[in-house]
């Protein structure tokens, strides 16, 4: 499975309600509706079940699920 269908297996499971297209992924979290509080739940559980961690500088870079998907990827 590739981290973007991870990522989006894991926001499907804490936010049913958003349907996760390609403009959902480039949307910030915030038009997405996906607080502080979620997008570290995703981050803890992606580092449970991918086992990647997520430094908190690249935190700060990241504003999208697609910038999240993108430095999953790099991390290769």
């Amino acid at each position: 499975m590739s981290y973007k269908e991870k990522v989006i297996e894991l926001v499907a499971k804490q936010h049913a309600d958003i349907e996760l297209d390609d403009e959902a992924l480039a949307s910030s979290f915030a038009e997405i509706g996906i607080d502080s509080i979620d997008l570290m739940t995703i981050i803890l559980l992606i580092k449970k079940e991918m086992g990647v961690e997520v430094s908190d500088d690249a935190l700060l870079d990241i504003t999208s699920l697609r910038d999240l998907i993108t430095y999953l990827d790099k991390q290769d």
